[in-house]
């Protein structure tokens, strides 16, 4: 009976675990602020012209990373500005 008890408790503890790690891989998923999206992708989330946001990048007003001649806007500032 103890055994049958342990048993049982075990496989709760890892349903649980199963369970804590699928909504921590959904939050990931909903909550990935840190993506890098191009002016365009940029465009397209925020609604705004090609114009403002270079000008936005160029102010510091949007955080960027530049690959050689490509800009990278981060998704958490673009959010954070648009919002």
């Amino acid at each position: 009976m103890q055994e049958q008890v342990v048993i049982a408790s075990q496989e709760f503890f890892d349903n649980i675990q199963v369970l804590s790690d699928f909504v921590r891989n959904l939050q990931d998923k909903e909550n990935n602020d840190n993506d890098l999206l191009s002016v365009d992708e940029a465009c397209n989330i925020s609604k705004m012209g090609k114009t403002k946001i270079y000008s936005m990048v160029n102010s510091g007003q949007i955080e960027h990373k530049r690959f050689g001649n490509s800009i990278r806007i981060l998704k958490s500032s673009l959010l954070q500005v648009a919002s």
